[in-house]
């Protein structure tokens, strides 16, 4: 019988679990990338289009 513990028996990061983290991390600084583009292509958008709509409702 072994003693010698793992990662994932010994509450560790396994490599599934760095890959989920980096891959969510990931994901949510290209949502808030997105939305910063957005934002601040707003102003030009509305006076291209002629709108006088209020933007972010």
């Amino acid at each position: 019988m072994s003693t010698t513990n793992t990662a994932a028996e010994a509450g560790g990061w396994t490599p599934r679990l760095v890959l989920s983290t980096v891959t969510m991390v990931m994901i949510m600084e290209g949502t808030a990338l997105g939305y910063g583009l957005v934002n601040t292509a707003l102003p030009a958008i509305t006076t291209h289009f002629k709108t006088d709509q209020e933007a972010g409702c």
